[in-house]
């Protein structure tokens, strides 16, 4: 008995200094973060990263197992019995039965039937005449001749005569048929009665025994590597200028490394060196070009072209290749194709993508023109300064019919499928494409209904609209038009309500006197799943 004492009171120990080492949790480790770069910071940003370090040791620890021992079962049987059971069977028999047949028989009617015929019936007729001469009295000579005439009369009378005539009766007729009755029968039937049985069976039950060997992890300390990011000198930050990077522990205690990954970056940068020390670890950059020729080059100048206004003409176009320590400008030249006499030149710095600069060229209708762009752009961020020409024609036409680009039910057909970062944005502009006609759209996304609030505001050019099928153009909410991505999330899902305003700028000097127009469509849409 007291050696069962003791052993119960050994695995009670046991038991619980294992739930000590469970309840020994790890603190929340930080093997990851994003340092924050701005003109305050210099050329250095500091960032400790902690990583948890685990142990592994041994623990005796109970363990259960299955104890056979013997127990009686109560359980029924079935046991078979004999017994006789009434039951009633269909037996047939033959019975004659009457019913109604119809046979059909002829008998004699007199029937009369009305007919027609026709006779020819002749007649004489005399016909005189005065015969030259006269008669013995002195009086006129008559001559008479007698000729038959005949004519054909239809008469109508009845026939009569006895004809047979069908006819149907019914006539009373016996059959032989089956019929069935019930009998009282007997029969011996097996049946089954539940007897109680008591029977020896082996059972199992859990049993708790001590000991066994187990290896577990447990939290030992935390390693902190304090992590600093030095960048090169001439990529100093201004005024509210920032750059992020994510920095993860990669390494190990006794190996550290991290990895860094630029997220918002004003310059190219690679990681020169990374050392260690006493202090942490040091991550050395060096600058590299962050943009190539290519990616802002001759492809980010879109919709190129030269349009008539009121008051001359005016280049329009959009720069998509603004980036921040790039420095844009623009020089320009206008003449007549088939000429040499340039019309108009100058430059201009870049201000904002959407571009427009007024000429005080008055242009003649049915002339080609041509416009050349070339493009400078210097700065730390490219890999070397661009310089390149961008050209365009246009040919100045009179508008068919002004009255289509002032006719608010051009633009239709909204729809807004999809939800969250799959939603779209469709609509249509019917007005002709061709005339030389200056249209910019200016989208506002609206969360719910449309005084609602406004999540973003995106003005796109017509060249620079994405178009679909039938003509529809196609807009992402989110890549496209810029509604941020937690609203896209959260309010762009299904059944909600998202609404947009387009507001249609359209201008040319045969339209509205010259006068931009403007005109604004509100659609609303309840979101749906696709």
């Amino acid at each position: 008995m007291h050696q069962k004492i003791k052993n119960a009171f050994a695995i009670l120990l046991i038991a619980t200094a294992g739930l000590g080492v469970v309840a020994n949790a790890a603190p929340a480790e930080k093997t990851t973060a994003t340092l924050t770069r701005s003109a305050a910071s210099g050329t250095e940003v500091s960032e400790t990263l902690t990583k948890n370090i685990y142990r592994q040791e041994s623990v005796q620890v109970p363990y259960t197992v299955q104890e056979p021992y013997q127990d009686t079962e109560t359980y029924y049987e079935n046991v078979p019995y004999q017994e006789t059971e009434s039951y009633y069977e269909n037996v047939p028999y033959q019975d004659q039965e009457t019913y109604t047949d119809y046979e059909e028989y002829y008998e004699q009617e007199y029937r009369c039937e009305e007919r027609s015929r026709d006779e020819r019936i002749c007649h004489d007729k005399e016909s005189c005449h005065i015969a030259p001469g006269t008669n013995p009295d002195g009086s006129p000579r008559r001559v008479c001749t007698t000729q038959p005439v005949c004519e054909t009369i239809t008469r109508r009378y009845q026939d009569c005569d006895y004809v047979p005539v069908r006819r149907t009766r019914a006539v009373e007729r016996t059959r032989w048929v089956t019929r069935y009755r019930q009998e009282l029968r007997h029969r011996t039937v097996t049946r089954y009665r539940q007897e109680q049985r008591t029977r020896t069976v082996t059972r199992y039950r859990d049993k708790e025994v001590c000991c066994k060997t187990e290896i577990r992890t447990v939290f030992d300390h935390q390693f902190q590597l304090p992590v600093r990011v030095v960048f090169p000198a001439e990529t100093v930050l201004a005024g509210a200028e920032q750059e992020t990077f994510s920095v993860e522990f990669t390494g190990s205690e006794s190996s550290p490394s991290v990895k860094l990954t630029p997220k918002k970056v004003l310059f190219g940068y690679e990681v020169e060196r990374q050392d260690v020390n006493g202090a942490g670890i040091v991550v050395t950059l060096k600058r590299v070009a962050l943009y190539s020729q290519d990616q802002l080059g001759v492809a980010t100048i879109k919709g190129l072209g030269l349009q008539a206004i009121k008051e001359g003409s005016v280049i329009r176009f959009t720069d998509e290749g603004l980036r921040p320590r790039v420095d844009t400008a623009y020089s320009y030249q206008v003449f007549e194709v088939g000429t040499t006499d340039i019309l108009a030149q100058g430059s201009v710095v870049a201000q904002a993508a959407q571009v427009s600069i007024p000429l005080q060229v008055i242009l003649t209708e049915n002339k080609t023109y041509q416009v050349d762009i070339r493009l400078f752009r210097k700065g730390l961020p490219l890999a070397a300064d661009i310089d390149t020409v961008i050209s365009a024609t246009q040919t100045v036409s009179s508008l068919k019919n002004a009255s289509v680009y002032m006719d608010k039910s051009q633009i239709g057909r909204f729809e807004i499928r999809g939800e969250k970062e799959d939603s779209r944005l469709f609509f249509r502009d019917q007005a002709p494409k061709d005339e030389g006609v200056s249209t910019l759209y200016r989208i506002e996304v609206i969360v719910g209904e449309k005084d609602g609030q406004v999540v973003s505001t995106k003005e796109i050019a017509l060249e620079n609209m994405p178009l679909s099928t039938n003509n529809f153009y196609r807009l992402m909410l989110g890549s496209d038009l810029g509604v941020p991505s937690q609203i896209l999330k959260d309010k762009v899902r299904d059944g909600k309500t998202i609404s947009v305003r387009v507001t249609v700028v359209r201008q040319h000097v045969g339209l509205n006197e010259g006068v931009p127009v403007s005109l604004k469509i509100e659609h609303s849409s309840r979101i749906r799943k696709e």
